[in-house]
């Protein structure tokens, strides 16, 4: 999943002087943490403004293959760009297993995208 996230805010579309991959860890009771890093560049560029639309697509494509995280846990995503801003996402691992066995149709995915909860620092 990790490897996702780097792919999805572009860690591998920039002339980079230095790159921090995307860091993924379980931790029992809690469930899956993912920190997120902008790469540093050369070039730097602001986030676009579809990112957390992007990584909440990522959950909802991918989330399930998550199979240590039990239902009572979540997915815990930090999303750090440069000094500009800092974003929190956090998903229950169930909604992802219960959007993954609906029909995948616009309601479920309402439904699951209201259960996502994001905070934004900065």
């Amino acid at each position: 999943m990790a490897g996702i996230f780097d792919q999805v805010v572009g860690h591998d579309q920039l002339p980079l002087i230095h790159t921090q991959r995307t860091l993924g860890m379980y931790q029992p009771g809690v469930g899956a943490l993912f920190f997120i890093r902008t790469p540093v560049s050369l070039f730097p560029r602001l986030p676009s403004p579809h990112i957390e639309s992007n990584i909440l697509e990522a959950l909802t494509d991918y989330g399930t293959t998550l199979s240590q995280v039990q239902a009572d846990e979540h997915i815990i995503v930090e999303y750090r760009h440069s000094d500009l801003r800092l974003v929190y996402l956090q998903v229950p691992k169930s909604a992802i297993d219960a959007y993954a066995s609906s029909d995948l149709d616009h309601d479920a995915r309402e439904a699951f995208r209201k259960k996502a909860v994001w905070k934004w620092v900065k």
